[in-house]
C-alpha cells in the first residue's frame, strides 16, 4: 500500500486514474482534497449510484495499481513516470484514427 507521501508524489497519476473511474468528478474538486484519498469515496457517492463496496473496490484497484517498485521510489531519484511504462508489462498497441 502506498504511504501518503508516495501519493503525494503521484497525486497528478492518481487523479487522472479517478477521473478515468469517475469522469463526472472535476480536477478542482479532486484539487480539493489535497490528495486525501479517503475523502474520494464522498465526491463518487455525490455523482454515481454505486454502493460503499464498489467505490472501495474500484479505489483499492487503482492505488494497487500504482503500489510497485517504479511508483514507490522517489521521483526525484528514479526519473522514470509510470506514463513512461505499461501496468501489463509489455507495450501498449497504438489506437488507429
Amino acid at each position: 500500500m502506498l504511504n501518503q507521501k508516495q501519493i503525494n508524489h503521484k497525486w497528478a497519476e492518481v487523479k487522472a486514474g479517478v477521473r478515468n473511474l469517475w469522469g463526472e468528478i472535476t480536477d478542482e474538486e479532486l484539487d480539493e482534497i489535497h490528495g486525501n484519498i479517503s475523502l474520494i469515496p464522498n465526491l463518487v457517492r455525490k455523482k454515481y449510484l454505486q454502493t460503499n463496496e464498489e467505490i472501495d473496490r474500484n479505489l483499492k484497484l487503482l492505488l494497487d495499481s500504482f503500489d510497485n517498485e517504479t511508483d514507490k521510489c522517489d521521483l526525484l531519484s528514479s526519473g522514470i513516470s509510470s506514463y513512461q511504462r505499461s501496468p501489463l508489462g509489455f507495450e501498449s498497441p497504438r489506437h488507429i484514427h
